[in-house]
């Protein structure tokens, strides 16, 4: 009861002819500065490009690229290099730097065996800024699998849908929203030791998926996703979720809406094929992925189960408190929680 099952969603799997590993590009920069996340309130965010090869066989993410070189131009002359701080994974180590809105860039991939990537020159989307609107939640029910025994069943499950406000849409033109979400939680040890009794727990896996949204006329509450309450530890205490709204161009919606209908809205590690990527090699290498330019507002929303019309029941509570049971670590200790990253200091933007 207490290992506390995690958000992850099973990453989709396809067979293809050509085993060759293929390299997977992730990157985008936006209007937002990581000085200016900030002030979501957030961690902040700098601009990351993310390289990996996909497996032999499957689609499934194999090894990090490390060692390359990322270069970010704007045209007229302008560079910025990133910087490998993760295996993988390279920084724009810059805290003032963000997109203009009157400027194209592409971006520039050397490996360390030579070879090199380029992406299409893009620029933002031409709209004035959206503002983010106010995220709000519905008490409901929906279906979903449960097992039962080792059967698997179907039960209707309580919990909330999850809501954004859309303003109008005055534009006369379709705008094109993606939403991503950075959840926070707190939990407590049961049985209230001296120390390590609270803690904060982050998750790169729980809502890690992205909602897309074409909309053409807006002035309504548009529905994110739903999520579970009873039986859900993170919602026995406070809970937060950064919700992150970018505005993007037609072809990173269509690169996304690919993906979300191969993988089951997930980022997981495994990506489809033939996707329209706007990033070519040199030499004709296959490279799959997108380097996209948005633009990006957020909004944090803070919940407790207090804002229930119903209490949540602690099972890992009355586990921990039975006589009769074999206890494990997490009933003494938070810092043993093993579905996301648990810190004993909260965030320093964390106001509840």
């Amino acid at each position: 009861m207490i290992l506390l099952i995690g958000g992850c969603i099973e990453p989709y799997e396809f067979v293809i002819n050509d085993g060759s590993p293929v390299l997977v590009v992730e990157g985008f920069i936006s209007d937002a500065s990581y000085d200016e996340t900030l002030e979501y309130p957030s961690d902040g965010r700098y601009f990351y490009v993310k390289l990996s090869y996909t497996s032999d066989v499957t689609n499934r993410r194999g090894a990090a690229v490390t060692g390359a070189t990322v270069t970010l131009e704007r045209e007229g002359g302008s560079t910025w290099v990133y910087s490998e701080r993760q295996e993988g994974k390279y920084l724009l180590l810059d805290n003032g730097f963000k997109a203009l809105a009157d400027s194209r860039y592409r971006l520039v991939i050397e490996l360390a065996n030579g070879e090199q990537y380029e992406s299409e020159w893009e620029a933002m989307p031409s709209i004035n800024p959206v503002p983010v609107g106010r995220v709000s939640f519905e008490e409901t029910k929906e279906l979903a699998y449960k097992y039962v025994g080792q059967e698997e069943v179907i039960r209707e499950v309580q919990g909330i849908d999850l809501k954004i406000g859309l303003p109008d849409n005055k534009t006369q033109n379709s705008i094109y929203y993606l939403w991503k979400f950075e959840p926070t939680w707190m939990f407590k040890a049961p049985l209230h030791p001296p120390v390590n009794e609270t803690c904060w727990i982050s998750s790169d896996v729980y809502l890690s998926g992205f909602v897309l949204h074409e909309d053409n006329v807006g002035g309504y509450d548009k529905k994110l996703f739903f999520i579970e309450t009873v039986g859900n530890e993170r919602f026995l205490w406070d809970f937060s979720l950064l919700v992150k709204q970018f505005i993007v161009n037609k072809g990173y919606y269509q690169f996304m809406s690919d993906i979300q209908e191969q993988t089951n809205s997930s980022l997981s590690d495994a990506l489809p094929y033939n996707l329209q990527s706007n990033i070519k090699a040199k030499g004709g290498v296959r490279v799959n992925g997108y380097f996209a330019v948005v633009k990006e507002r957020a909004t944090r929303w803070y919940f407790s189960q207090r804002d229930l019309s119903y209490t949540l029941k602690n099972s890992i509570e009355e586990y921990c408190l039975n006589p009769l049971t074999d206890k494990g670590p997490l009933c003494w200790d938070c810092m043993a929680y093993g579905s996301g990253n648990p810190s004993e200091e909260p965030p320093v933007w964390w106001d509840k």
